[in-house]
């Protein structure tokens, strides 16, 4: 990315940022969508992944390039959400049963059964499980990119992969089997 960034600066030296979002938004965007869906319902998840779309684009001048810009983007992405979780929890309103009830089935109705397990398998994850599972999982990142997200040594991050794998495995184990 820093090849089209400094591209965009050299090409269009007026609105390069411009220029440089709307192919960060198309390479990225999705990403970062799936990146937060894993925590959050499909449309909130949509709102925060476009809050972070316009945060990377207000802070563009301070990618550095000293880290990958995914790292740098899924950085962004995490501490937006942690801090969306900590404002929700201050103004949390409690939803009747049957609202909350609604919510979910729409997501029941369009998952196959399988897909409503490991849905549940993952829900059953904290936060921060439930990020590195996609990183890890979903996009297949390298765990040093992991460790640099969640700013946590190699090692750990290995040690976190596994337990993840486990829990996953024996909580759908455990489904199947009954």
């Amino acid at each position: 990315m820093r090849l089209t960034i400094a591209y965009c600066k050299a090409a269009y030296p007026e609105r390069w940022k411009d220029a440089a979002f709307e192919r960060i938004w198309n390479s990225y965007y999705r990403r970062v969508l799936y990146f937060i869906r894993v925590s959050f319902n499909a449309r909130e998840a949509d709102d925060l992944a476009q809050e972070v779309m316009a945060k990377v684009f207000e802070k563009l001048d301070a990618y550095d390039g000293r880290h990958a810009f995914s790292t740098w983007i899924y950085t962004l992405a995490r501490n937006h959400c942690i801090d969306h979780v900590r404002k929700r929890r201050l103004a949390h309103i409690e939803l009747p049963e049957h609202v909350r009830a609604l919510a979910d089935t729409e997501r029941d109705v369009i998952a196959r059964d399988e897909d409503r397990e490991v849905a549940k398998a993952l829900t059953a994850l904290t936060a921060d499980e439930q990020g590195i599972s996609f990183l890890a999982f979903g996009e297949r990142a390298p765990y040093r990119r992991i460790g640099e997200i969640y700013r946590m040594p190699l090692h750990t991050v290995k040690n976190r992969v596994h337990a993840i794998r486990t829990k996953l495995k024996d909580r759908l184990r455990r489904t199947y089997e009954t």
